[in-house]
């Protein structure tokens, strides 16, 4: 904590804010950069920079996890909210594990043991990923509440659904088709098209750095470098060293300047 905090002072944040914010996380059993936040002293993108420059691994946000379908079939619930992670995507042999400590090598050897793959961090906010397992809890409570009411159907229909593989190719499958949709609206300038079936293919599909990218492209060449920007920070996020984003960042900000 003690290096968060030296870290947090260079931010501009004063050893009071610090202060109360360190009480605050020993009363609510949160690390100091989530207590920041809640706070109000601290932005969750500034924080996920903050821990991204420490620990070298991307970064993920809140709003960017609440259209994931978790792969709770490869790591349990349970061991994800003992160990406070979340299963994202599997890569041949690698999983994507969004944690708060990617730091922590014991984590991943036993998130690597469980799930016989080799573990890829990202990094979140602790109240982030508290969240989303919070999030899953209470869709596990609806969905027992549908069970109870339809117990007059036979015993095969009373099993809870659960996530598995083909539900997640048919989200990649619709993500892809949403990009190709994306590009051909570019080709005919529809725009608004475009930028819908693009949003779209993110929101499915969200560590794809192409509909990231041609989004930075269409704002750039719409004059949005605003909007340019924050689709090539999306890219770096995920891939800290793509040279199209990098370039990308490089030509608008001196642009702006």
């Amino acid at each position: 904590m003690q290096r968060t905090a030296e870290t947090l002072l260079e931010t501009g944040l004063n050893r009071l804010h610090i202060e109360r914010a360190t009480r605050y996380a020993e009363e609510a059993d949160i690390r100091l950069l989530s207590a920041c936040c809640e706070l109000g002293y601290l932005q969750e993108i500034d924080a996920l920079i903050l821990l991204r420059k420490r620990l070298g691994v991307p970064y993920i946000r809140q709003v960017e996890l609440k259209s994931i379908l978790y792969r709770f079939d490869i790591v349990s619930v349970d061991l994800c909210r003992r160990y406070m992670a979340l299963p994202l995507r599997k890569f041949s042999r690698t999983l994507l594990m969004v944690m708060q400590d990617p730091s922590d090598r014991l984590l991943q050897q036993t998130l690597e043991v469980h799930s016989g793959l080799i573990i890829k961090p990202i990094v979140s906010l602790q109240r982030t990923i508290r969240s989303a397992l919070d999030a899953h809890d209470v869709d596990h409570v609806i969905d027992d509440a549908q069970i109870v009411s339809v117990s007059h159907e036979p015993e095969t229909q009373l099993q809870p659904r659960r996530a598995g593989p083909g539900e997640y190719k048919s989200r990649k499958a619709e993500a892809i088709k949403n990009l190709k949709l994306g590009l051909e609206a570019m080709q005919k300038s529809a725009w608004p098209h475009a930028i819908d079936f693009l949003q779209t293919s993110v929101r499915l599909d969200p560590f794809d750095v192409r509909p990231h990218l041609y989004l930075a492209r269409m704002h750039e060449g719409l004059d949005n470098p605003l909007d340019a920007l924050a689709s090539y920070k999306r890219v770096l996020a995920i891939d800290e060293h793509n040279s199209k984003a990098t370039t990308g960042m490089a030509r608008l900000t001196r642009k702006l300047t």
